[in-house]
């Protein structure tokens, strides 16, 4: 499946936060987020083992109680039910990729 970034529907998940989701079968999804200096992804954990590539920016990441902070060209990954935040200390373009894909994202594909 090819997905066209501009052609895909934009969620605003929280204040300063634009998600695309821009390619996904049932295995992997990868998805870009748009995160404004200030903003913060809140505490939250979900099944799905993540990754994500910072392309531009730097944030602050909480994970299972340890504090790390990643910038362009940084990655980290996140294990499956980990609590976790991200606090954005600059302009950041992260691309996330999950397994499984989140299924609430799915619907943000526009066909």
């Amino acid at each position: 499946m090819m997905t066209d970034r501009d052609k895909v529907e934009v969620a605003y998940p929280f204040k300063g936060v634009e998600r695309r989701v821009l390619a996904y079968n049932n295995k992997l999804m990868l998805v870009e987020h748009l995160i404004a200096k200030g903003s913060l992804f809140p505490l939250h954990s979900h099944y799905h083992e993540q990754i994500f590539y910072i392309t531009e920016g730097k944030v602050r990441v909480i994970c299972n109680n340890e504090e790390y902070e990643v910038k362009a060209g940084g990655s980290f990954v996140i294990p499956g039910g980990i609590e976790h935040s991200v606090y954005a200390i600059e302009d950041t373009v992260s691309l996330d990729i999950f397994n499984p894909a989140r299924e609430d994202y799915m619907p943000q594909i526009t066909v």
